[in-house]
């Protein structure tokens, strides 16, 4: 662009100069005339070169048609009517557009001083011209002095180029460069330029941090050293294919080699950059790196593996099915239990591994299920049914269900087992219970009542020693039918088959009458009984005759295991919805490792060295059933040597409690 003004200039000078030329010579004057009228029209072509003359005080005194386009003006309106000077606002160069509006007013004699005693065109500079509709262009100037026949300064060139639109292209380059080094920078994924030669011209620092380096010692390396060997073959034909532009970009998946020398799983993407005419194409890399996604991935399928492992050796068979009741996968067990391959149940209906009628009966269950408005809660849902084998054999099974809701529907869950040795236990257990209650009780009862006629003298005296044998006798029958009663309440309240009237009950009520039934025994053994009542009346809901059972049981216990003197403290209270009892005694305490095992059957509630004091070791298993089916609470409090106290609680009877019934459907 200089060189152009530097031409243009000459071309000026040569024409004025000509033209003075011209005049001195008449006889050449037409060929003058007709080479200045070209010349001008020549320099009238240059649309954005702006061609002014002045005299020595800056007067304009010609413009070519690129001034007026430059300018907006007309050729009146700048000949003889403006100084050159008006024209501009600023001397100073410019580096950018953005530094218009900044600009300091001007003199023409600054100008004059760069272009005074300079006969060539002086070094052309950056300044802005002022249009005359307040626009600002950005021109390279320069200014030189003319001079007349006699070698006499008359007056000053200045010649304009618009290089606005040039001075936006490299502002708009270097804006260009910033925020590709800003989007480096900032960037969370590696970022690189690799030249044709596999050479890392340029890296951000999320690469750098990735690989180990500093960005300057990264930027001294080949991409081979940056690649693991395995990976490095398909990376460079991947990118050969891209030069030659058989493809415009591809992703991989390959892995770096940090600094440190152990290898990072990355998503390499790949695309060629075009450069200037001669020089060779560039490719830019973005890097993501995998690692995290790679341990997530690694821990997923540990995972993944641990619970295939878990359900391959799990006891119970597992069965997926779909809304369609159709079976999506099976564990090892359920391949045992009913005697299939996986791949020969996945697909099929579940109802194909059950008898009739449960299988007609199936399809049903699960469509009244999934069409319920209110649908009961499957994880507390256990059925009792039969199950058919490949063989045509079938078993008893115990089937829990669960749903599960995914993305891709709802789905079931069911963990069946094998009752069949549990069935067989309980028939025989039923079959004792049986025996138990017609051939052991009822001759018991018949011994025990004989055993205290005898022992009442009902039949004459008998000797003293006989009349000892028989209280023993007496005394060992009623303990056995107190075992069998104990027995069979807890096999039926283990069966669910002991109905129980719940009904309010006064509890201070219910609490004299327990004391008073066990006042004669602790009477015996010099004990006090105390009862500690609340003044307003306390009502729950509960059976009386069971609730009396486990108060006698409670207390009991406490008589047998205190010494001579103490005393028994029964109290009752009131908290939020619940009634609290509490037996506390005086007796020795219980071990802390006794505790736990308490309330489990067939256990005492002190040491080996209390079994002398009787008792069957069901009492306080049978009281925790009981007050369970009652919806309540039981438990002790106790330390070594310091007494215990025992504890229920039972939820209080709520007058006119609205009776809700909820409709639920079954599957």
């Amino acid at each position: 662009m200089n060189w152009i003004l530097f031409i243009l200039g000459g071309v000026s000078i040569a024409l004025i100069v000509g033209y003075r030329i011209g005049a001195r010579a008449q006889s050449t004057k037409t060929t003058v005339n007709n080479t200045v009228h070209l010349q001008h029209k020549l320099i009238d072509q240059a649309p954005h070169v702006a061609i002014i003359t002045t005299n020595i005080y800056g007067l304009i005194t010609s413009v070519n048609a690129g001034a007026e386009r430059m300018l907006g003006f007309q050729e009146a309106e700048l000949v003889r009517q403006k100084k050159l000077n008006e024209l501009f606002i600023s001397n100073e160069k410019k580096q950018s557009i953005n530094r218009i509006n900044t600009a300091a007013d001007t003199n023409f004699d600054e100008l004059v001083t760069l272009a005074s005693d300079q006969e060539q065109l002086q070094e052309p500079h950056d300044a802005i011209l002022l249009r005359q509709d307040g626009a600002k262009r950005i021109v390279s100037q320069s200014l030189s002095t003319l001079y007349d026949e006699s070698g006499q300064k008359n007056g000053y060139l200045c010649i304009a180029i618009d290089v606005t639109r040039d001075r936006q292209s490299v502002d708009n380059l270097r804006f260009t460069e910033r925020l590709f080094k800003s989007a480096l920078d900032v960037s969370s994924h590696g970022l690189a330029i690799i030249s044709s030669e596999n050479k890392l011209l340029r890296a951000n620092r999320a690469l750098s941090e990735m690989l180990g380096y500093s960005t300057h010692q990264l930027q001294q390396l080949l991409i081979d050293e940056c690649v693991f060997p395995d990976d490095l073959a398909e990376l460079k034909r991947q990118s050969k294919r891209i030069l030659r532009g058989d493809q415009g970009s591809f992703q991989i998946e390959l892995k770096l080699l940090h600094r440190g020398g152990h290898h990072i799983p990355v998503i390499l993407s790949m695309a060629m950059v075009k450069t200037g005419v001669g020089m060779a194409p560039m490719l830019v890399a973005n890097i993501f790196d995998l690692s995290e996604r790679v341990a997530l991935q690694k821990a997923q399928q540990e995972e993944a593996n641990f619970r295939a492992s878990i359900l391959s050796h799990v006891v119970d068979a597992i069965i997926t099915i779909d809304e369609r009741a159709l079976i999506t996968s099976v564990n090892p067990a359920a391949e045992r239990m009913f005697m299939y391959q996986e791949h020969e149940l996945v697909g099929k209906n579940v109802k194909v591994l059950m008898p009739e009628p449960f299988a007609s009966a199936h399809d049903s269950y699960l469509l009244r299920y999934l069409s319920a408005e209110q649908q009961r809660p499957l994880n507390k849902m256990t059925r009792r049914l039969l199950g058919l084998r490949s063989d045509g054999k079938t078993f008893d099974l115990q089937l829990s269900l669960s749903e599960l809701r995914q993305q891709s529907g709802r789905a079931f869950v069911g963990v069946v087992r094998d009752i069949t040795e549990q069935r067989r236990v309980e028939q025989l257990k039923e079959e004792l219970v049986s025996v138990v209650s017609h051939e052991l009780r009822s001759p018991l009862t018949s011994i025990f009542g004989s055993l205290r006629l005898i022992g009442s003298g009902a039949l004459g005296d008998i000797p003293e020693q006989a009349s000892e044998l028989v209280n023993v006798a007496t005394l060992n029958a009623e303990r056995m039918i107190r075992l069998i009663n104990d027995l069979l309440d807890l096999d039926k309240l283990t069966a669910g088959k002991l109905d129980l009237q719940l009904l309010p009950i006064d509890l201070s009520k219910l609490l004299r009458h327990a004391v008073a039934l066990s006042e004669p025994e602790a009477i015996s053994r010099q004990l006090t009984l105390t009862l500690d009542l609340p003044k307003l009346v306390v009502r729950a809901t509960a059976d009386e005759d069971r609730l009396l059972q486990v108060m006698i049981n409670l207390l009991s216990n406490a008589i047998k295991f205190s010494s001579s003197g103490q005393s028994i403290r029964v109290a009752l209270s009131q908290q939020a919805d619940h009634a609290f009892v509490t037996v506390i005694d005086q007796g020795p305490g219980i071990p802390s490792h006794s505790i736990d095992k308490l309330f489990q059957r067939f256990v005492m509630a002190h040491s080996s060295a209390d079994s002398h004091r009787g008792g069957t070791g069901l009492g306080l298993a049978i009281s925790k059933a009981l007050i369970e089916e009652m919806k309540g609470e039981i438990g002790v409090r106790s330390e070594e040597g310091k007494g215990s106290e025992f504890f229920f609680s039972l939820p209080l009877y709520v007058r006119d409690k609205p009776n809700v019934t909820q409709t639920t459907t079954g599957i």
